[in-house]
């Protein structure tokens, strides 16, 4: 929250706000002194009105999932190392969902955007984006917003991957609740994912799956519940700048373009003095041009040193970039 106050949550805080922030805890915040204590401590801080960022939020509300200890589950080894792994993610967002259709907030909003604790704004007014782009979700026929990864670690291996894993967009997305499609997501992953699907598919790869089926006419069921829907090219949409999933890639060294970032918190040059880090480039000719222009952006990189395939001067310059200058040394490779 503090981070949020210094970047800036929405443009206009004195307007009368039109979303409310949503608390959700895996477990059952009356059973949980603990728990309960924080989410009274935001609530007090919000009722105060002492900060920019309450002006931009309606109300703020609360939500347990109440999942036992054996539902409340995840490992980040995957189905290899447990077959149980995303079972308390799905079944809290199944709670969300059916929170939003049949339970505290049945028929109070239009959309939603899920906001796990790696998701991380990075851009002023990121709830004015968020606002934005929910708001035209209805005309243009949108069911689920969100991204896909845009990283580059599956690049080797993407070729065998499944159509719906490289193509699902990640959780943490927008919904629009009133959209047909999202219903039958949801009622889908619900009722056929209460053993297998629920335990051995995230929820937003299920999705995928389930659309992509949908999409292809592979799933006659799935097929049919799509055309009832109205379901286009459009409704399954990655046309957002709300959101970028980054999951492991070093996301701190690059600017994004993206309002909120998904990924992990780990970079490994936050532990690295980066004196002791040195970018190796290889040239193999004279299209330099891309890198040059990057040099002087956002990365980690304070050392850079190219080789060349064709012959060219030892060479080292300085090149002013945001933290510390990049010192680049150009040279010809030896054989």
């Amino acid at each position: 929250i503090a981070e949020w106050e210094a970047l800036g949550v929405c443009n206009n805080s004195s307007k009368t706000p039109m979303t409310d922030l949503i608390l959700v805890y895996s477990k059952d915040l009356a059973a949980d002194p603990n728990a309960s204590m924080v989410v009274a401590e935001y609530e007090a801080i919000f009722a105060s009105r002492a900060y920019n960022w309450t002006g931009c939020f309606g109300e703020v509300k609360n939500l347990s999932a109440k999942l036992s200890p054996e539902e409340d589950t995840y490992d980040a080894d995957g189905y290899s190392k447990n077959k149980h792994w995303v079972k308390g993610p799905n079944t809290v967002f199944k709670s969300i969902m059916g929170a939003f259709y049949t339970g505290a907030f049945a028929d109070e909003y239009k959309s939603f955007f899920l906001m796990e604790m790696d998701a991380v704004p990075i851009m002023a007014n990121w709830l004015d984006q968020f606002e934005m782009e929910g708001m035209e979700m209805e005309s243009q026929n949108m069911a689920v917003r969100g991204s896909q990864y845009l990283g580059d670690k599956w690049d080797l291996f993407k070729h065998v991957m499944p159509t719906y894993l490289v193509e699902h967009f990640n959780g943490n997305a927008i919904y629009y609740r009133k959209h047909a499609w999202t219903r039958y997501l949801y009622d889908a992953f619900s009722t056929q994912g209460d053993d297998a699907m629920l335990e051995e598919l995230a929820f937003d790869v299920a999705f995928a799956m389930i659309t992509m089926s949908a999409m292809d006419g592979s799933v006659p069921v799935f097929a049919a519940a799509w055309a009832n829907s109205n379901g286009s090219s459009a409704t399954y949409n990655n046309d957002t700048m709300l959101v970028g999933h980054y999951a492991n890639t070093l996301h701190k060294s690059f600017e994004f373009g993206k309002f909120i970032r998904h990924g992990s918190s780990k970079n490994l040059f936050d532990s690295l003095m980066s004196d002791k880090v040195t970018l190796g480039v290889a040239a193999y000719d004279k299209s330099t041009g891309h890198l040059m222009d990057t040099v002087a952006t956002n990365h980690p990189f304070k050392k850079i040193l190219m080789l060349t395939h064709y012959p060219t001067p030892n060479v080292t310059e300085t090149i002013p970039a945001p933290g510390d200058n990049v010192s680049l040394t150009t040279q010809e490779a030896s054989s």
